[in-house]
């Protein structure tokens, strides 16, 4: 979908800042991108060390990100926590929750915050243009932030 003032899309929005991201990061951050649609798919599959090679890869894999069906939010989480070493999750997406096992707000924020009381994973969420409850809820609860833009 467009994005705010007819700039662009939200995946072109949220692109560009993960670029951004990426290009910032030194080689002792380990990390790995969940995008998610009907499905979820990593870019590694667990936690990687940023040397050159990986960035240049974690680059070209956000690079290649193309919008898909539906947003099965969970899968994306549900990825991200399957790492036992992730300790911060940063959830960039516009939160409407179109498929998956759960699609109930209330329901969503029940389960994973079953999940962060035995992971204490802090969620720190960016909701692209539209305001999110949820994602707000999902931040406060786990010690996150909440940005909306």
């Amino acid at each position: 979908e467009k994005f705010g003032a007819g700039r662009g899309t939200r995946l072109a929005a949220a692109q560009q800042g993960l670029q951004k991201v990426l290009v910032s990061l030194g080689p002792d951050v380990a990390i790995d991108i969940v995008a998610f649609s009907d499905h979820s798919r990593s870019w590694h599959g667990s936690l990687r060390r940023l040397d050159d090679a990986a960035k240049k890869s974690a680059a070209e894999f956000v690079a290649d990100l193309h919008p898909g069906g539906d947003c099965n939010l969970l899968a994306g989480l549900q990825a991200a926590y399957r790492d036992p070493e992730v300790d911060t999750v940063y959830l960039l997406t516009d939160a409407q929750i179109t498929a998956g096992e759960i699609v109930d707000p209330a329901q969503f924020a029940a389960e994973v915050s079953g999940w962060n009381r035995l992971r204490r994973v802090t969620i720190h969420t960016i909701s692209l243009g539209t305001r999110s409850d949820l994602l707000r809820q999902l931040a406060v609860d786990s010690g996150g932030v909440p940005v909306e833009r």
